[in-house]
């Protein structure tokens, strides 16, 4: 009777290589910040100074039409007031007219011409605190002017120091230019000087604290701009990203949670990065279909995110793979490694990899009592009733060969280049007896370095 060799049993790793920790989108440009600008009255040091000399005023035209303009203009009936404002500069040049009617002109998205007006104000009273302040304010906001928006509000503030507005959108703006140590100093000092909106300008500061790394420090300020606003969206956003840059998911979840609760009392609020940020967070947190879930909503709000969300999706259900790999899931995880290369192609190779190694792993269950079988067969004498119960113990050893086999070109199929696999493949068929296939394998493995 000839002794048996145990074939032997190989388990195979999940691949998870080149796969990056996937990082929480931030609040991006086209949703940032934007810097504030002042109302013509906000400052009562900045009122309308024609109105205070009325009686030593020039034409009956003039004043008639700038009390018009200006009547419109605080019923925020903007085109009106352009209407009256042009008649008015058409009589006399006057910063206080060029000023009301680039605020105008800035609310009906003509923001060429607000620039035009705000520098005409400026080139007429050179220390127009609140026309820099603008100016800064339009030029970042709809055309990203950096360095000239921050000269902007230096200027103004060489000429006022002590206005808390000009010190929290310089903030902003040094946010955007990556001067992160100048912003939370120029938040503080808009903080210190009393800011009407203070939640704001501690989200601005928490937001310059985060992304300068101080993210303990962050998180103080996000919670304190919450104390003075809990319905703001953009703070719970911001604390979220924080919470996940420490890697702190439950409490970034939740703080993303309360961004979209919020985000209806904010218009301008991009609630579909808050459901794909959230999505990230809980992907990282294995809480798979959750993430599915609020990827598939981030795209329902926002179409244009769909390719990206889509692949983002794909890396989802390749991360679930893996939970369900290390879990010796294996049927389950070919299935979501399947969805994530079919859902984001650059997945392709690293989930054909697993999904092979899935298959191998499930191929060893037919050969893992191949010991057991052995030391039978290797135990049994010549009688008779051992030749039987050899034969029988041969033929069961011959079908968990087969099983195996049919597992292993399964993994084949996704993975034609493991020397391994091949080399399983091809004793697999040798003690089989099918030398045409193992020959066909074996010079396969061969030819692999």
């Amino acid at each position: 009777m000839i002794k048996i060799i145990i074939y032997p049993v190989v388990i195979f790793f999940m691949c998870s290589c080149g796969v990056k920790k996937t990082t929480s989108t931030s609040y991006n440009n086209q949703s940032s910040q934007k810097s504030l600008e002042s109302e013509y009255n906000s400052n009562d040091r900045y009122n309308l100074e024609r109105f205070r000399n009325i009686k030593s005023s020039k034409l009956r035209v003039y004043k008639d039409n700038f009390e018009k303009a200006q009547n419109a203009f605080f019923l925020d009936n903007w085109r009106l007031a352009i209407y009256y404002l042009n008649i008015v500069i058409s009589s006399r040049e006057d910063a206080d007219a060029y000023f009301m009617r680039a605020y105008s002109k800035s609310n009906i998205s003509d923001y060429d011409g607000a620039v035009s007006d705000y520098l005409k104000a400026i080139n007429l009273r050179p220390s127009f605190v609140f026309a820099y302040n603008n100016l800064a304010s339009v030029k970042y906001n709809y055309f990203k002017i950096v360095k000239s928006s921050i000269n902007d509000l230096k200027k103004a503030i060489s000429y006022d120091d002590n206005a808390p507005l000009l010190f929290a959108n310089l903030a902003i703006i040094q946010i955007f230019d990556e001067s992160y140590e100048k912003a939370i100093s120029n938040a503080t000092k808009a903080i210190n000087l009393g800011s009407e909106k203070i939640y704001d300008v501690y989200y601005t500061r928490g937001k310059a604290k985060r992304l300068f790394d101080r993210f303990d420090e962050a998180i103080t300020d996000l919670k304190r701009s919450l104390d003075y606003k809990y319905d703001n969206p953009k703070s719970h956003f911001e604390l979220g990203i924080a919470y996940f840059d420490l890697e702190k998911y439950d409490e970034s979840i939740t703080s993303y949670t309360n961004a979209i609760r919020y985000s209806s009392t904010d218009d301008t609020f991009p609630v579909h990065i808050a459901y794909e940020n959230r999505a990230i967070a809980k992907n990282l947190n294995k809480d798979f279909l959750g993430s599915i879930s609020d990827f598939n909503k981030s795209n329902e709000l926002h179409s244009e995110t769909n390719i990206n969300n889509k692949a983002k999706i794909g890396k989802v259900h390749f991360s679930w793979g893996g939970e369900l790999f290390e879990d010796n899931s294996w049927v389950l995880a070919i299935e979501q490694f399947k969805i994530a290369k079919d859902l984001n192609p650059s997945l392709q190779e690293k989930s054909n990899y697993n999904i092979a190694s899935s298959y191998i792993n499930l191929s060893n269950k037919f050969i893992s009592e191949d010991s057991k079988i052995v030391l039978q067969m290797n135990s049994l004498g010549t009688s008779p009733s051992d030749n039987i119960k050899y034969s029988k113990l041969k033929k069961q050893r011959e079908r968990n060969f087969l099983n195996e086999l049919k597992y292993l070109l399964l993994a084949y199929e996704h993975d034609k280049k493991r020397k391994s696999l091949l080399k399983s493949i091809s004793e697999i068929y040798k003690i089989l007896g099918d030398t045409e296939n193992y020959i066909f394998f074996k010079g396969k493995a061969e030819n692999i370095n």
